[in-house]
């Protein structure tokens, strides 16, 4: 049977009566609601960010505060590469070997995870034994040129990644970021892919050609030659990462030659 509209003015009576009566149990329960799918996304992105491993930005909520609003304010198209079309000095020159054959890298990206720091691939990730090519690449690199660049762990990473550095001596002008001078590339542990600073022209061709892409902070206090560098997929492939580290290093020690 159909209330009467008198009887509905007497019930929104009641009920606005009794609201104000208990007005602060009636926000406090509106409020809760309200927040709880914020919760959810904050309790769920936070564990999802974690699970990405250690990085340079640490574990903390707090570290996770600091990235989300990165995400929200820093550029999001990171495939782009006409903002280096403006290279000039070393930044125009390019430091790979075979930078007109370059090749492209066969298939399609990996995924990416959503987060500015840690920068990490979800897929295509590298297997123990071509991570373990990939440092000692890195090494080797390292050990035939201890007079321009050293290894040891990462500081923009933390102490899980090996990195190498441009000894201070050589490093006249080099834009590394600041939080880590004359730091040049770094492998994640965790996946295999890398982070590297290449001159402009060499980030357009290893952007352009599939093996990676920019950081969302590059240009934006980071060098804007900082690029990821894809995780390897076979033997060829570390190979070929293996002439982009070249690259940076040569870079990184402003053209010298490199054994």
């Amino acid at each position: 049977m159909a209330l009467s509209l008198p009887s509905l003015r007497d019930f929104n009576s009641k009920f606005l009566r009794t609201a104000k009566e208990h007005r602060a149990p009636v926000a406090a329960t509106a409020t809760i609601l309200l927040a709880l799918p914020t919760f959810r996304f904050v309790y769920l992105d936070y564990h999802n960010w974690l699970a990405l491993g250690p990085s340079g930005a640490g574990s903390s909520f707090l570290g996770w505060v600091q990235q989300t609003i990165m995400r929200m304010v820093l550029p999001r198209d990171t495939k782009s590469t006409a903002c280096y079309n403006k290279a000039t000095g070393l930044d125009g020159q390019s430091f790979l070997e075979d930078s007109t054959t370059f090749p492209q890298r066969f298939g399609s990206r990996p995924q990416i995870a959503r987060y500015v720091i840690p920068h990490r691939q979800l897929n295509m990730k590298g297997a123990e034994e071509l991570k373990e090519k990939l440092n000692a690449k890195q090494a080797s690199l390292v050990s035939g040129n201890e007079s321009l660049l050293e290894r040891k762990p990462s500081v923009l990473e933390g102490p899980q990644a090996m990195a190498v550095f441009s000894r201070e001596s050589t490093a006249l002008n080099h834009k590394t970021p600041w939080l880590s001078p004359h730091e040049i590339c770094h492998v994640h542990d965790s996946e295999g892919s890398m982070h590297a600073i290449l001159s402009w022209s060499d980030a357009k061709t290893v952007v352009t050609n599939g093996w990676g892409e920019r950081h969302r902070l590059s240009g934006a206090g980071f060098p804007l030659g900082y690029t990821m560098l894809y995780a390897p997929r076979n033997e060829e492939e570390v190979e070929t990462l293996g002439k982009i580290v070249k690259a940076a290093i040569r870079y990184g020690v402003e053209g010298r030659d490199i054994k």
